[in-house]
């Protein structure tokens, strides 16, 4: 039995998962819906703080846009030319934790923090990659530790010249 909302579009139901876990640890709703060919998530309550409301639209946004690539890149391989990349991320005493198979990570105050971290990580690494012309690692996939608040957002290179490059 396939217990999948999306099961003909791969990822969609970790990345709704991982929306709504992220807004619930937040106090506040996502929910998540097919809109055309990509996958809508919508901030149907506030968070608890103003910054958590503005860190889950931002993963919204970023949910969408990676949705919407993949369809994209399912179609037409060459439309990859933006990887993405999986960012643990999670809390803990509250610590918002991050942390990427290929890049490292850290640990930030908020959701919101540790989202912009993450981002910035990514796209230091790419510049040096790009600095010292050679490519980007490979996509490698997340390990996922016991914890329940573990959950995975995936970060496409977004400082140019180097994300024309990929």
């Amino acid at each position: 039995m396939n217990d999948k909302r999306w099961p003909h579009f791969p990822g969609w139901d970790e990345h709704a998962a991982t929306a709504e876990a992220l807004a619930e640890a937040c106090g506040a709703k996502a929910v998540c819906s097919q809109k055309y060919e990509y996958l809508k998530v919508e901030i149907q309550q506030l968070a608890s703080t103003p910054e958590q409301t503005r860190a889950l639209h931002w993963l919204a946004e970023l949910i969408e846009q990676a949705s919407d690539q993949d369809q994209k890149t399912a179609s037409d391989p060459g439309f990859a030319n933006n990887r993405l990349y999986p960012f643990v991320i999670n809390v803990e005493e509250n610590v918002w934790g991050y942390h990427s198979p290929q890049f490292g990570g850290g640990g930030a105050p908020s959701l919101e923090s540790a989202l912009e971290a993450a981002q910035e990580l990514l796209n230091h690494a790419a510049s040096l990659c790009f600095a010292q012309t050679r490519g980007m690692p490979s996509v490698v996939p997340p390990t996922l530790s016991r914890s329940d608040t573990d959950r995975v957002v995936w970060l496409a290179v977004t400082n140019t010249p180097v994300a024309d490059h990929l």
